[in-house]
C-alpha cells in the first residue's frame, strides 16, 4: 500500500482522482464515504476544472437508514459537499438493497474509504461476522451498537474487487489506528481492504 503524506492532503488525493478519471475512456465510477475526514476533499473535487463529470457515476459506499434529509444521513453531506454543485448521476442503496446490489456486481473504478479510531471502514464494524460480509455479497444492512441506526454499506467483496481503493484519513485521533493497519496489528475490518494507498496529514 503506497503512502501518500501531506499537509494538503486534498489536493494530492484530487490529482490522484483527477488523473484516474482522465485515463479511462467511458463512464467512471467512482464510491464516496461520508464522515469528517473527506470534508475537504469533497469541497475540492466540486471545482475541479479537469474532471467532466457527466461521464463520472457516483456510488455511495455506505449510509444510515434515515431520510436524506436527516442531519445523520451520509447522503445529505455528500449533497451538501459535492452533489448539488456537480452534473452526476448518484446511487443510493436506502431505498432498494437488492436494486443496488445489482448496480454493484460490475467492479467500481475507484473507492474512497475512512478509517473509524475502532478500526471500521465503511459501515463494516469490528466484531463483524467478515465471512458473511465476503460471500457474494454486494450490499447488506448492519449494524453496530456503538454507533447507533441501521446502516447499508458495500460488502468487502465490492471492495476488494474495485479497481483501486484508498484511505483518506486526516485528524490526530485516527494515529494509532493508522499504525495499527500498516503493522498489521489486530483484527479489524480496515486490515481486511486491498487497498491501494493511504492518503493522510498525519506524520508518523
Amino acid at each position: 500500500m503506497e503512502i501518500v503524506r501531506d499537509c494538503d492532503i486534498s489536493q494530492r488525493a484530487l490529482k490522484y482522482i483527477e488523473d484516474l478519471i482522465m485515463s479511462k475512456k467511458g463512464v467512471f465510477k467512482l464510491a464516496l464515504s461520508g464522515g469528517r475526514s473527506p470534508k475537504p476533499l469533497l469541497q475540492a473535487l466540486r471545482v475541479s476544472n479537469v474532471i467532466d463529470w457527466s461521464k463520472v457515476e457516483i456510488f455511495m459506499v455506505d449510509d444510515r437508514v434515515v431520510p436524506p434529509a436527516h442531519p445523520k444521513s451520509n447522503y445529505l453531506f455528500l449533497d451538501q459537499n459535492l452533489i448539488r454543485h456537480i452534473d452526476c448521476k448518484i446511487y443510493h442503496g436506502i431505498d432498494s438493497l437488492e436494486d443496488y446490489s445489482k448496480l454493484l456486481e460490475e467492479p467500481l473504478d475507484l473507492i474512497i474509504l475512512g478509517l473509524g479510531e475502532d478500526g471500521h471502514t465503511a459501515s463494516i464494524f469490528p466484531d463483524a461476522d467478515y465471512e458473511v460480509y465476503s460471500m457474494n455479497r454486494k450490499a447488506l444492512k448492519t449494524y453496530c451498537p456503538r454507533h447507533p441506526y441501521e446502516r447499508i454499506s458495500m460488502s468487502l467483496d465490492v471492495i476488494n474487487t474495485a479497481k483501486d481503493v484508498f484511505f483518506f484519513v486526516t485528524g490526530s485521533s485516527k494515529l494509532d489506528i493508522i499504525k495499527s493497519l500498516l503493522n498489521k496489528e489486530g483484527d479489524f475490518p480496515a486490515e481486511k481492504v486491498k487497498a491501494t494507498a493511504l492518503f493522510t496529514d498525519l506524520e508518523f
